[in-house]
């Protein structure tokens, strides 16, 4: 059993509803941290100072494991700009971590968890679908029920009528986002 980080998860909650979003900076659920901006090409390293300070990097996809990322990686963390299969360029970590593990250390998320809250099971929009208001209205919940695996909207009334409402004392398999 995992002890979820509330003060991390209430910041990120935080930043992610004070996000001015445009359409070229985005929350989107598909990406864990994208480069929309010619100014990097691949094989670059960024300091988390640059990708912090250019937003990251003249404008932004980024799940919640990259907006945790972006928001709470020690300062030496470094990033590489690597393909990526939808928006051209990404960002991963350079060393021996990825966004995934170091959001969910960051988070203080189990496995289970964290392929949840990254994988938008708690809602039944497809993840590319998801905008920030949403992932805010998730956010919010868990921190109301001190409890990761709850869900939101439609889902929440479905899985209530089913009498299917995820929560943490509940075990359902998810796939794992793990390998994205």
């Amino acid at each position: 059993m995992s002890k979820p980080n509330w003060t991390n998860i209430k910041k990120l909650r935080d930043h992610i509803a004070g996000m001015k979003l445009t359409k070229s900076r985005k929350f989107d659920m598909y990406e864990w941290i994208a480069l929309i901006s010619g100014k990097y090409k691949h094989g670059d390293i960024l300091s988390i100072s640059t990708v912090r300070a250019n937003g990251p990097a003249c404008g932004t996809a980024g799940c919640l494991a990259g907006e945790a990322v972006i928001l709470f990686a020690p300062k030496t963390t470094m990033f590489q700009v690597g393909l990526n299969r939808s928006s051209g360029l990404g960002l991963d970590i350079c060393g021996i971590d990825d966004v995934y593990n170091t959001a969910r250390r960051l988070l203080g998320l189990d496995n289970d968890e964290a392929d949840y809250m990254f994988g938008g099971s708690w809602t039944n929009t497809t993840l590319s679908d998801i905008r920030g208001y949403q992932a805010v209205k998730y956010l919010d919940k868990v921190l109301a029920e001190k409890d990761v695996m709850v869900c939101i909207g439609d889902l929440a009334r479905e899985r209530e009528r089913a009498g299917k409402c995820l929560t943490g004392k509940t075990s359902e398999s998810f796939v794992s986002i793990s390998q994205r």
